[in-house]
């Protein structure tokens, strides 16, 4: 869809249920950027097949062995003996190919600096990641962070596309 497209829907089909607060907010030129980017083609292959998932529940115990005992408000790891912590949250969309699971997460962060995202979120997407891995029995191949403020995403083993 064109940016001029896009403002159509949002003033017509959008009418019932978008603020109007909400549909000004909506910048039409950055939608239709981010389909024309060869992950949105992707992720409209596997939406085709059935195979994209929004707003997915994680609730996954982590091996307190893997991490900083810091994170988890300890000075070491024998402090932790015995701990078994779950963590919580809800995976943005992630969508199966060829076997395999795509993770994105969508980021309204201000920074212009790619590192920076992939520096903040490794943990955030690490634990997902095992959590999928476990939950589908298929490997994560890829883990892309879709920054609105750079209007692309970021490949978090390769940097930004």
């Amino acid at each position: 869809m064109t940016a001029e497209e896009i403002q159509a829907y949002i003033e017509s089909a959008a009418a019932d249920f978008l603020s109007v607060a909400e549909k000004k907010s909506i910048v039409p030129a950055d939608i239709a950027k981010f389909f024309e980017s060869n992950t949105a083609k992707r992720i409209i292959t596997a939406a085709e097949k059935g195979n994209v998932y929004h707003e997915y529940p994680i609730f996954h115990k982590l091996d307190v062995g893997q991490y900083d005992p810091a994170i988890f408000g300890a000075e070491s790891r024998e402090a932790l003996n015995g701990a078994e912590p779950y963590v919580q949250g809800i995976a943005d969309m992630f969508f199966i190919e060829d076997g395999e699971i795509v993770l994105i997460d969508y980021k309204s962060d201000r920074t212009d600096d790619e590192q920076t995202y992939i520096d903040d979120y490794k943990l955030q997407l690490d634990i997902y990641r095992q959590a999928l891995e476990q939950e589908f029995s298929m490997p994560v191949k890829q883990m892309l962070i879709y920054s609105f403020t750079l209007g692309r995403f970021i490949d978090t083993q390769k940097g930004g596309k």
